[in-house]
């Protein structure tokens, strides 16, 4: 079994906010207990959730931020759940956005440029966790590259996020964290981003979607590339002796069949090359493609990726993800 091909996971957004700003301003522990235990109690073979932090909310209320995020941690080891922090996000969506970085910070010779800028918040936040074993794997950042261009299209964006990427591991090498770091790569089929990523950290994350598209001979190609390209990864991975762990994955519909069966069909493929995923998402949230239309915008040939609903009951024919969960252990 590769390293972290235990891993049985989801991503968790709390369901009353609507973006990571909100859930770590507004933080509920009561909320967030309730969801996670709902989670434990429909997928009993869950044992990791990906947290996405928010620097924005740590430079409004550092201390504050810091002991919600401690909370955080306290609440998942309770239930035997091991935690993947996301420190940066750079994923945006045009009409319901996470926040996050924009491009404006990474560009030198911008009014918003500060290399450095991200060091405070490494180290209150990593400093204090750097051996802690509630924490599996430090998520540098969700989705760098995410513009889907060629790279030899785009060089001085891939170079500048890719300098932001390796100064932030040179501070985490630097506090000294015990963990394993890196970033969680973009779905894009775009073999020069494990090129990029292989400059940053100890482990590859990536998010090997299969998109739904209604044109079944398009969606049956992009599979069949998407696929290609996941054993390319594999095969990059092991040559480089670096462990591989899915962050992202289940492309999500409105409709329940259409998502159970890729559900199925996405986890098929990543049980017979022993990798461990983490599922997109746990909760019903006010955050984009994780609710339904009637709760707020979604693209509607994205759909709604969230495995609960507000209720916290399972949508139906969605057990199918503990079918995947059985014998697994750390």
């Amino acid at each position: 079994m590769r390293e972290f091909g235990w891993v049985r996971g989801f991503n968790y957004q709390p369901g009353y906010g609507s973006c990571s700003y909100e859930n770590w301003m507004w933080f509920d522990p009561d909320r967030i207990e309730r969801e996670l235990n709902w989670g434990k109690a429909a997928f009993p073979g869950m044992n990791a959730v990906r947290l996405w932090l928010s620097w924005d909310a740590y430079v409004r209320a550092p201390e504050a931020f810091l002991t919600h995020f401690e909370r955080s941690l306290e609440i998942s080891d309770s239930l035997g759940i091991r935690v993947i922090p996301c420190l940066f996000n750079r994923w945006h969506n045009g009409f319901c956005d996470n926040g996050g970085i924009y491009l404006e910070r990474l560009l030198p010779g911008t009014a918003q440029y500060d290399r450095w800028f991200f060091r405070d918040y490494l180290e209150a936040v990593c400093g204090r966790h750097s051996r802690d074993p509630r924490v599996l794997i430090w998520d540098l950042c969700n989705e760098p590259y995410s513009h889907d261009m060629p790279f030899d299209t785009c060089r001085a964006l891939v170079d500048a996020e890719t300098a932001w990427l390796m100064d932030m591991d040179a501070c985490l090498e630097e506090i000294g964290v015990s963990q394993k770091r890196g970033f969680s790569q973009h779905g894009a089929v775009e073999p020069a981003m494990m090129e990029e990523a292989d400059r940053v950290g100890n482990v590859f994350m990536i998010h090997p979607y299969l998109q739904w598209t209604p044109d079944m001979r398009a969606f049956e190609a992009r599979c069949r590339r998407v696929i290609a390209h996941l054993d390319w990864q594999l095969a990059f991975a092991d040559a480089r002796g670096k462990p591989v762990l899915v962050t992202e994955c289940c492309w999500g519909s409105i409709d329940t069949a259409r998502f159970r069966e890729n559900i199925r069909r996405t986890l098929t493929e990543y049980e017979r090359r022993g990798i461990g995923f983490v599922a997109h998402a746990l909760c019903q949230s006010g955050v984009a493609d994780l609710h339904p239309p009637c709760e707020g915008p979604i693209l509607q040939d994205m759909g709604q990726f969230n495995f609960l609903d507000g209720e916290g009951h399972v949508r139906p024919g969605l057990e199918i993800f503990s079918d995947f969960c059985k014998g697994e252990t750390s």
